[in-house]
This record gives C-alpha cells, structure tokens and sequence, in this order.
C-alpha cells in the first residue's frame, strides 16, 4: 500500500439484526431443535462493521464512502443514520422499494464464538454494477483510493468494483465466505485484490478448491498464500486465527501477531474490527511487518488490528462504539501493552 490514498470506498452488506445465546456449547445440528435466549445485542452486517473503525481511526482525515443499498424502511434509515454519525458518506446508499433492509440472526456459543444467517432475499441482493458506476460518477475525488469488497451483496457486483478500483489505481481490499471462493475465483477476483482478508476457515476453503482435499496439519495460512499467489504473486493475505491471532503474508515476508488473553462477551465482528483497524493503520502510514521482533511490544497494523479485537470481544455488540484511540491506548495499558514509535502517527492523526 503506498503511503497516500485519496478516499475509502467499501461496497458490501448494510443491515442489522438480533442474537441468541444457546444453551450448550456442542454445534447446532442440521435437525436439532434448541434453546436459546434473545439478548439485547445489537447485530450489524460486514460493511458497516468495517468503515465504523476506519471512519473512527482515521478521524476525519479521509472522506469515507459506503456504497449499497437499504429498503425504504425504518431499519434503513437508522442504519444511515448511524452511518452518518460516524462520519461514513452515505449518499451512495440507495433505498429500494421492493426488498427490505438486510436482517441477520446471530448465535452465540457460551465460549463466545458465533455464527450468522443473513436474509438472501433484501436490498443487498439488488446492489449492481450501475451502483459501482454512480459512487464513481458521484465522488469529487479524482486521485486514487482504498477500495473494499465484502461480503452480502452479489460476488460479482464486488468484482467489478475491485476491477474499477485496478483501472483508477486503487487499492484493492477483499473478503470472501467460504461458500463464495469457488465463484470469486472464476471472475478472477484474485487478480483483482491487492489485501485478502479472510479467516482460517476461509483460507482452507481457498485450499480445498485448490486441491480438492482440505490443508491437513499443514499451516493453512501458508497453504492459502501459496496458492493464491499463483494467481497474483503481489497478493497480500490477513488472515484471522481467533484465539490464536491473526497473521499476514506478502511475497517472502510473514509475520503473525499474537492473540491477547482477555475476557470474551462476543467474538461476533472481531474479524471485521480487526481488518478496519489495520486498513486504518496502514493509511496513517503503519507497515504490516515491524522491523525486528516487537516481544511485548505493539509494532505494526496487525498488531493494532489483533489489540482493537481484543477490546471488541469485550463488549455485546457487533461494533465496540466505545472504541476510538484514547480508548485504545487506555485498554493497552491495563494489559501491559506498550507501542513503537512507528505507531505514533496512527494515534496522532488529526483532521487538517
């Protein structure tokens, strides 16, 4: 990623939705019936998620687009309206008449792992190639910009926003669900992506397409960048190991951040925290690889990505909207976490 970058545009999945709490830890089963309690939680789908925490680090900085669509309903309007308040453009989210706001119900394990069932047929469904072309006719920023594609709105509408993105010399970040790696591959997706950001289950679904058979024992995330840089050999992955952490590949270099031991009210939107925290760091000029080993030291974007994720799995929501740098720096310290001076501009960014 080169050090400036005009604007942030995301195309992706806008909507809301409840969680459940089941009893028991054991996998919901294809015809098991179970209980669950409803909570309070407020649900949100991957876009929103996303621009949340580059909007809030980058404080002003950089104007922040969000393109999709909404039904013309209350749930709509809410979400843009929170949009807004964070200091997400919305003008390029447009309303339908005919499908509703996407709807998401989550389930929550007691060990705080989750899973989510979105509504197929919503406004999102409908979000087309005419929906990239209008953000690129409405914007007034000419120069290049951080283009990302995600998840619940169609694979092939995100790959042409991606091919857009290559035209205007953007950079391109993308996610994939499992389900979709199949697809995102024959409309040479890969090619297109500059950042992959997925999560180990994903990554082993890139390796299973691959190769017909899952990565074994293997280290899935090395499988996965083998594989992928076939397609692309400048490919960059981020891939998410919950507990674990995450870990990053580009060409030759690795590196893998550590997970913090914290306690966890949800892991539902800790990926997706993660990502908008690093691609909000690498904007303020963070590299993804720190020089030397950082120990107990937070040193590079996925480190600040792993450390934001770690205080959202603190908090019952999809989106911590507590979360902002004083916070940050606030919850590093109690656990001991310390930073480079390489991390000074990501705190000390300010809107001119």
């Amino acid at each position: 990623m080169r050090s400036s970058y005009d604007y942030v545009a995301g195309i992706g999945g806008i909507g809301s939705g409840i969680l459940f709490q089941l009893v028991g830890n054991h996998t919901l089963g294809r015809n098991e019936s179970r209980q669950a309690q409803l909570t309070d939680s407020k649900d949100y789908c991957k876009l929103h998620i996303i621009l949340h925490y580059i909007s809030t680090f980058l404080k002003g900085t950089l104007p922040v687009y969000a393109i999709g669509r909404v039904g013309k309903d209350e749930n709509g309007r809410l979400l843009k309206e929170s949009m807004s308040c964070a200091g997400i453009n919305v003008k390029c989210v447009g309303e339908d008449i005919h499908n509703p706001t996407m709807y998401a119900v989550c389930y929550q394990y007691p060990n705080g792992e989750c899973c989510n069932i979105s509504t197929e047929n919503s406004a999102c469904l409908g979000v087309g190639e005419k929906d990239v072309d209008r953000f690129f006719q409405a914007v007034p920023e000419k120069g290049a910009g951080v283009i990302l594609a995600v998840p619940e709105v169609p694979v092939r509408t995100r790959v042409y926003l991606l091919e857009k993105g290559r035209e205007r010399g953007c950079c391109n970040v993308a996610s994939v669900l499992s389900g979709e790696v199949k697809e995102f591959i024959e409309l040479g997706g890969v090619e297109k992506t500059d950042i992959l950001a997925i999560n180990e289950e994903e990554a082993n679904r890139f390796v299973e397409q691959e190769r017909g058979s899952e990565a074994g024992t293997e280290d899935i995330a090395e499988a996965c960048l083998e594989i992928l840089q076939r397609y692309n050999p400048d490919i960059c992955t981020i891939i998410t190991l919950g507990e674990r952490g995450a870990c990053t590949g580009w060409r030759d270099k690795r590196y893998r951040s550590e997970a913090m031991e914290v306690p966890v009210v949800s892991t539902a939107g800790a990926g997706d925290c993660l990502i908008g925290t690093v691609i909000a760091a690498l904007l303020a000029g963070i590299d993804l690889f720190p020089a030397g080993d950082p120990k107990n030291e937070a040193a590079g974007a996925l480190d600040l990505g792993v450390l934001a994720s770690a205080k959202k799995v603190g908090c019952k929501d999809t989106i911590d909207f507590s979360m902002d740098t004083d916070n940050l720096l606030t919850f590093a310290g109690k656990y001991g976490i310390s930073f480079s001076d390489a991390l000074l501009p990501f705190f000390e960014r300010e809107k001119n």
